[in-house]
């Protein structure tokens, strides 16, 4: 793969560009860039495969870069270090981002995703997604959708539709309130602390449920809630106090 790095400061450019040469066999590093513009003329001039991409650049983000783009036919991993609009906006489109100071083992995983988008031939429908939904002026994600990764796509789903999701090793399986499920090759803790802003609770290492879809909690050493749907879900006995105190029910 091809690779251009995109970031305003030197120590940025280089401290990537060496995790990659170090990590990264497969990738190639063809040019780094400081600025929107040279960006720009890069993307234009270079092809790359993969665009490591900075969010906070003076008199512009990385976003202002891709709204000047006509087509995004390329992979993107963000790179940021504390824009948390950015990262939850990220999280809500399934979007690859590296958080500054880069750990090699996200580098790692962020690329080999991105490796395997490129061998599907899957499009940018998530950054395309992101980009109309994320507001920069006002700083918020409208709709409260989330966008799920299959082998065919992306699917755009509304949070509260969410009954609950298993954890599935290296697969977490979403459940939705039409009796419909979906398996998305991202691993539950990656869609954890988006889906805990919206009402759910993590009452075991395996699942995360809607609160709002709860019908029953049966007593035990942990217990177990009776969804909506009628699955019944363990509750370990760590999260039993933490999940009983949101109801005011103390044993």
């Amino acid at each position: 793969m091809k690779a251009i790095i995109i970031d305003d400061e030197l120590s940025g450019r280089e401290v990537l560009k060496k995790l990659v040469q170090l990590n990264c066999p497969d990738v190639t590093v063809v040019n780094t860039l400081n600025s929107i513009e040279t960006g720009l003329h890069s993307i234009n001039e270079d092809k790359p495969d993969l665009v490591f991409l900075d969010i906070q650049m003076p008199n512009a983000s990385g976003f202002d870069l891709l709204n000047q783009l006509d087509k995004i036919d390329f992979e993107i991993i963000f790179v940021t270090a504390h824009d948390s609009f950015a990262i939850r906006a990220f999280k809500y489109a399934a979007v690859d981002y590296l958080l500054k100071p880069i750990k090699v083992t996200e580098l790692i995983d962020a690329v080999q995703r991105a490796g395997e988008r490129i061998k599907n031939n899957q499009t940018q429908d998530n950054i395309k997604f992101m980009l109309e939904k994320v507001s920069p002026s006002k700083k918020v994600f409208l709709n409260n959708k989330i966008l799920l990764p299959t082998l065919g796509g992306y699917n755009i789903i509304e949070v509260s539709e969410i009954t609950y999701c298993k954890s599935e090793s290296n697969y977490t399986k979403f459940n939705f309130v039409d009796g419909k499920n979906l398996v998305v090759s991202k691993t539950l803790k990656e869609f954890e602390s988006i889906l805990l802003e919206n009402n759910f609770f993590r009452i075991h290492r395996s699942y995360i449920i809607n609160l709002n879809c709860i019908a029953k909690y049966n007593k035990g050493k942990g217990g177990e809630v009776v969804m909506k749907d009628g699955a019944i879900l363990e509750v370990s006995r760590e999260k039993k106090e933490e999940f009983l105190k949101l109801f005011s029910i103390t044993e």
